[in-house]
C-alpha cells in the first residue's frame, strides 16, 4: 500500500455493507482510465449469494467494466460520496498547505479526493474511511441497525 495519496491514482477498492452484515466486504474496484473512471465488481463479490448492486441502473450487478455515460466521468453513485467544493478545499489545504486563491488551481483527480475524505461526513453513502488505496462505501440506502465503528475497522454513517 502506498502512503502517498496526492498523485494521480490508478485504482481504489470499493467496500459495501450488505444488509444485516457486521462488517463490509469488497464489492469491486474503481479504475482511473484517464478520461473516465470505470467500475468492476469483484469475482468473489459476484459469487456471493447476497451480492447486490451498489446502485441501479448506474452499476448493474454483472461481470465486466461499468463505464459512466457521457458527460459523466464516474458513476454518479460513486461521485456522490466525494467531498463537495468546501471539502475539496480542506483536502487541498491538508495535502498541499494552500489556502484561498493559491488553492484554486490545484486539480487532484477524483480518487485523490475520495481517498482523502473522512468517514464522518453526511450524505447518502457516507462511510468512507480509507486505508491505503481502499475505498469504503456504504451501499445505496443501506445502514446497519447499530451503525458506528466495530473493532477499529471501517465505520459507516448511521
Amino acid at each position: 500500500m502506498s502512503s502517498d495519496r496526492t498523485g494521480p491514482l490508478g485504482e481504489a477498492f470499493v467496500w459495501i455493507w450488505l444488509p444485516d452484515a457486521v462488517a463490509p466486504v469488497v464489492a469491486g474496484r474503481v479504475v482511473n482510465e484517464g478520461a473516465f473512471y470505470s467500475f468492476n465488481y469483484g469475482q468473489s463479490y459476484l459469487a456471493r449469494r447476497d451480492a447486490m448492486a451498489i446502485y441501479l441502473p448506474a452499476l448493474p450487478l454483472r461481470r465486466g467494466a461499468n463505464v459512466p455515460e457521457p458527460p459523466l466521468i464516474m458513476a454518479a453513485c460513486l461521485r456522490d460520496v466525494a467531498p463537495d467544493a468546501w471539502g475539496r478545499r480542506v483536502i487541498i489545504n491538508r495535502l498541499r498547505g494552500l489556502k484561498g486563491d493559491a488553492a484554486r488551481d490545484v486539480d487532484f483527480d477524483e480518487l485523490t479526493f475520495l481517498l482523502n475524505s473522512g468517514s464522518d461526513r453526511g450524505g447518502g453513502r457516507a462511510g468512507f474511511p480509507v486505508l491505503g488505496r481502499n475505498l469504503h462505501a456504504a451501499g445505496a440506502g443501506q445502514r446497519h441497525a447499530r451503525g458506528g465503528a466495530r473493532g477499529g475497522g471501517p465505520r459507516r454513517a448511521g
